[in-house]
């Protein structure tokens, strides 16, 4: 499921950015057809969740801890790295 939304983000980031023959017809083309993949992907992903959810909560609950410890240990990075660029660039400003 995540690798799904993962897949469509990547691969719309790809696509926005080769050059397309065609002029900027083909870009906008490529870029609604982008836009409606990404929007049928992720409103499929809550209905595959419910899905796998029903099928084995026992596997449901561990992937949801499991996704609750990253985004605790990305925010915990992400605070850590604003502290630190706060700490290098104290002194630089004085």
């Amino acid at each position: 499921m995540l690798f799904l939304a993962r897949s469509v983000f990547w691969l719309g980031l790809v696509f926005s950015w080769i050059p397309w023959s065609g002029g900027d017809g083909a870009v906008t083309g490529a870029r609604e057809a982008a836009a409606i993949l990404a929007r049928q992907a992720a409103e499929s992903i809550p209905g595959e969740i419910s899905r796998f959810c029903q099928s084995s909560p026992r596997s449901c609950l561990d992937v949801a801890a499991k996704a609750g410890k990253l985004l605790t240990i990305e925010s915990l990075i992400e605070a850590d790295a604003a502290q630190v660029l706060a700490e290098q660039s104290g002194p630089l400003l004085h």
